[in-house]
Parts: structure tokens; C-alpha cells; sequence
């Protein structure tokens, strides 16, 4: 069974331990900085340059992570480890995913804010 696009419980607890504005703000600055990433990381990938690709990759398991963004997160640690050992050919079509998948978790997490 695939992971869900976004665990809502993770963003609750992050209002339960800060509070709903700052997580918030929080969430409206990651996705300014995914399109930034998501665009690197497709300019990377024609021609295929693995060290940008594992850079930006690595900052968005992170990133995704902490907001739940379960699909995000767990393409994004793959896309970390095939670029780990330099694997170009494994690396593109997950960067791919991972562009595919941006929009879905943007409006996964705006239809968050906006039930809140």
C-alpha cells in the first residue's frame, strides 16, 4: 500500500507543539523553497548531474518529512541513496516522481491550512 500523499497527525502535532500560525508560515515557506528545489533538481537531470541531484534530494527527505509529506519523503530518501552511489540511471525517473508529486502535496497541504 502506498503512503499517503499527506499524514494530517503530523501536522497536528506540530500545531499541538507550536501553534497553528507559526506552522502555517512554517508550511507557506516550504513551498516556496520545494519549487525552487523541484526546478534544480529537474535542470539536473538533462544532462544528469548526481551531485546536485543528491543535495537537493537530501534537503527535501528532510524537508518532506517534517511535514508529513510521506510520497515526497520517501522518493526523495531513495533518489538520496541511488545518488549516493552515484547511480545516474535510477536517479532521473525518481526525480521525475518527485516533480510529479509536487503539486499534489502543495494542494495536499493548502487543503490543510484552508480546513483549519
Amino acid at each position: 500500500m502506498a503512503a499517503p500523499i499527506l499524514d494530517t497527525a503530523v501536522l497536528d502535532q506540530m500545531v499541538e507543539d507550536l501553534d497553528r500560525e507559526t506552522v502555517e508560515m512554517l508550511i507557506d515557506t516550504f513551498v516556496d523553497e520545494l519549487a525552487g528545489r523541484l526546478d534544480r533538481m529537474a535542470d539536473a537531470t538533462d544532462p544528469i548531474d548526481v551531485a546536485v541531484l543528491q543535495r537537493e534530494a537530501h534537503a527535501l527527505k528532510s524537508s518532506a518529512g517534517t511535514y508529513g509529506l510521506m510520497q515526497l519523503y520517501e522518493i526523495a530518501v531513495e533518489l538520496d541513496r541511488v545518488t549516493k552511489r552515484g547511480d545516474a540511471a535510477a536517479a532521473a525517473p525518481l526525480a521525475a516522481r518527485l516533480d510529479d508529486l509536487g503539486d499534489a502535496a502543495v494542494d495536499a497541504l493548502t487543503t490543510w491550512q484552508d480546513a483549519g
